[in-house]
C-alpha cells in the first residue's frame, strides 16, 4: 500500500430498497485472503435467506469480485469499481432479498452501488500517510518544551519512558528538523514510515 490510499478500519452498513427488493450492504475491514473468507462466511451465515450476495474486495496485492448469480456487470463489478475510485482497501458486500419484481440490469446496478456507497460512507476509513519518527533521550526541561510545542508544530509524543532522563519518540506528518532548530532543539535524523490516520 502507498501514501494516500485508504483502508476500511471499522464496519459500516447501509440499506436501500426498490420495488420490494431490499439490499443490505456492508463495508468491512479486510486485508488478507483469510480475513476475506472469514468475513464472507459471516455475512453469508447472517443472510442465508438472501437470494444473491455479490461482493468486491481489494487487498494489499490482489482484488476481485463476485456477481453471485446476478447478471454480468450488475453487482460485484460496480462495487469493485467504486473501491478503486475511492482508492480504498477492504470488502464491500451486498445481501439482496428479491421482492418478486425484476428490476432490470440498470436499476439493479444502481441499487447495489447505492447500497455499497452507503455502507462505505458509514464505515470508519483511514488514509495511509507518510510520517516521521524521531527517537530522543532528553532532560525534563526539553521534554516540557516538547509537550508545549507539540500542538503548535503538529507532532505527537509517543512512548515516553521516565527515568533520570526521558526517552520518547516524536511522530510528525512532516520533517520536523528545520522547524524545531529555530527553537534551539536539534533532532536526530527522522525515520520515515507509513501510518493509518483516521479520515472520518
Amino acid at each position: 500500500m502507498k501514501e494516500g490510499e485508504k483502508v476500511i478500519t471499522e464496519e459500516g452498513a447501509g440499506e436501500v430498497s426498490m420495488l420490494g427488493s431490499s439490499f443490505l450492504s456492508f463495508a468491512l475491514p479486510c486485508l488478507s485472503k483469510d480475513e476475506l473468507e472469514s468475513q464472507l462466511a459471516r455475512i453469508r451465515a447472517l443472510h442465508h435467506k438472501a437470494h444473491h450476495i455479490p461482493y468486491a474486495f481489494r487487498l494489499d496485492g490482489s482484488e476481485g469480485f463476485s456477481e453471485d448469480g446476478e447478471p454480468s456487470g450488475s453487482s460485484g463489478r460496480p462495487l469493485l469499481e467504486y473501491l478503486r475510485s475511492e482508492n480504498a482497501y477492504g470488502l464491500l458486500i451486498v445481501a439482496r432479498y428479491f421482492g418478486g419484481v425484476k428490476l432490470g440490469v440498470g436499476n439493479l446496478r444502481r441499487m447495489v452501488l447505492e447500497a455499497g456507497k452507503q455502507a462505505y460512507f458509514n464505515a470508519k476509513v483511514a488514509v495511509i500517510k507518510e510520517r516521521y519518527r524521531y527517537r530522543l533521550n532528553v532532560d525534563y526541561a526539553v521534554y516540557d518544551s516538547l509537550v508545549r510545542l507539540g500542538p503548535r508544530f503538529g507532532f505527537d509524543i509517543s512512548e515516553p519512558v521516565f527515568g533520570e532522563r526521558v526517552e520518547l519518540s516524536l511522530l510528525s506528518d512532516g520533517n520536523l528538523g528545520e522547524r524545531l532548530e529555530g527553537k534551539g532543539l536539534r533532532l536526530p535524523l527522522g525515520e520515515r514510515f507509513l501510518s493509518l490516520v483516521e479520515e472520518k
